[in-house]
């Protein structure tokens, strides 16, 4: 079933009547996506009435919590509230979480997570990595609400990234003997289990996945599509270096460049770095087409996650790969 414009705003409304504002955002999203002139403006005053009716919501359960003394539940709702919430709201809002921050510190919460602690280093000493892992990141996850980087944050900190490492580096030896063996959908799963794991604490764990993952296309456009895959591989080939360069370049460069009395204003590698993002979206979508006509729709489903990756929700492109997607997921199903 297909549904337009006036079908998403519509069952926003209803979702509105009924308070159910989670649902109501939801449709009025999508139907932003297809609104145009005044339509979208109109949609965006819906979104911000509907997320500032959510901010309130998480208010009000944050005020429940810190009366039931469950002050690390309403550090996690304020925080969703302030997300949510209008701009003249947020002073406010950011001003129970100082409170709470004071709260947090009062119930000793060092003291809750000691026995995280305790095991992840006794499961170290046995070698139990994952183990290890899962007490250190509880650990760290509480901890790190605390406004203060106080050493035994760091040390935590320290010693879950060590963790971390070791983990995915096994993920990555796996994958890599798995490319090897032209085994590319096994190492994709080793590689995705990597990532859900990997923190911003190692950059270069994070460089080694997408090696890989790039590692993994290539192969799949040579060995698996008809036609010149030479010529395949090497346009994928140029796409991925030229949006790699045009990235580092605006990250680097094209920020430092922003007039921020013209907020439209774009230099040459914001414009470059647009370009290539777009360019890598659509062959990686190009990709996927044909690997849905040669019936690999396990394939193509990884090609359009990419792609959609890559664009804007406010962007033509991102409807169309949206559905495409959609549409082999439930083929798969």
């Amino acid at each position: 079933m297909f549904y337009n414009y006036e079908d998403f705003v519509k069952k926003a409304e209803d979702f509105f009547n009924e308070e159910d504002f989670g649902n109501a955002k939801l449709e009025y999203e999508k139907a932003l996506r297809l609104a145009d002139g005044q339509n979208k403006k109109d949609i965006k005053v819906k979104i911000s009435e509907v997320c500032q009716k959510l901010s309130e919501k998480h208010v009000d359960i944050a005020e429940n919590l810190i009366s039931a003394n469950s002050y690390e539940e309403a550090f996690d709702e304020l925080v969703l509230a302030l997300k949510l919430s209008s701009e003249e709201n947020k002073k406010s809002i950011g001003k129970k979480l100082e409170e709470i921050k004071t709260l947090i510190k009062k119930e000793n919460i060092v003291e809750k997570y000691e026995a995280n602690l305790e095991r992840g280093e006794e499961f170290i000493e046995k070698e139990n990595i994952r183990e290890a892992y899962v007490e250190f990141r509880e650990a760290y996850n509480g901890l790190k609400k605390l406004n203060e980087k106080d050493e035994l944050r760091k040390d935590i900190e320290s010693k879950l990234k060590e963790i971390e490492h070791k983990l995915v580096t096994g993920y990555l030896k796996r994958a890599e003997d798995m490319i090897e063996k032209k085994e590319y959908e096994e190492a994709w799963k080793e590689l995705e289990q990597a990532q859900a794991i990997v923190d911003d604490f190692d950059q270069e764990d994070v460089k080694e996945i997408e090696k890989l993952y790039s590692s993994i296309k290539k192969n799949l456009v040579s060995e698996e599509l008809t036609g010149d895959r030479h010529l395949k591989e090497e346009i994928l080939d140029r796409a991925l270096s030229e949006f790699e360069e045009s990235m580092e370049n605006f990250f680097k460069y094209g920020l430092a460049e922003k007039n921020p009395y013209i907020p439209t204003y774009t230099n040459e590698y914001e414009r470059k770095y647009h370009i290539t993002r777009k360019n890598l979206a659509v062959i990686y979508e190009q990709i996927g087409d044909e690997f849905v006509q040669n019936g690999k729709n396990n394939i193509a489903l990884k090609f359009y996650s990419d792609s959609l990756a890559l664009l804007n929700e406010d962007e033509r492109e991102y409807i169309e790969v949206a559905g495409k997607l959609d549409v082999v997921r439930k083929i798969k199903k």
